[in-house]
């Protein structure tokens, strides 16, 4: 098992794609540590400046990608809880039955969330 920690920034969709690619079952990505929820609502941060409207967006991204890659049965997701309202949100590569095993022709545009 490995663990990875994303770094929520600039690219960081592109890294989880390539983590999604390399992981191995077993293999876990912190994906966010703080909280998710208060952390991706716009309405929490009423004077914000670019930087933070940018972050907003990425956790959004990411949040949304490791979801719908769960739902899809590729992930298993959970917490780590570090304090109080503050988590590791943790996503772990699922073992998948051949007849689901992950298309090899998928390409990151094919993983693209919607803009």
């Amino acid at each position: 098992m490995r663990l990875t920690e994303l770094e929520a920034g600039a690219g960081a969709l592109a890294e989880y794609y390539d983590w999604f690619k390399d992981a191995r079952t077993g293999d876990v990505l912190v994906y966010w540590t703080g909280d998710l929820q208060f952390d991706r609502d716009p309405t929490n941060f009423p004077e914000m400046d670019a930087e933070q409207r940018d972050s907003i967006g990425v956790i959004e991204g990411i949040a949304t990608r490791v979801m719908k890659d769960a739902r899809e049965g590729y992930l298993i997701l959970n917490q780590r809880k570090l304090g109080e309202s503050r988590y590791e949100y943790r996503a772990t590569r699922r073992r998948l039955p051949k007849e689901r095993s992950l298309d090899t022709k998928r390409t990151r545009h094919a993983l693209a969330v919607p803009a």
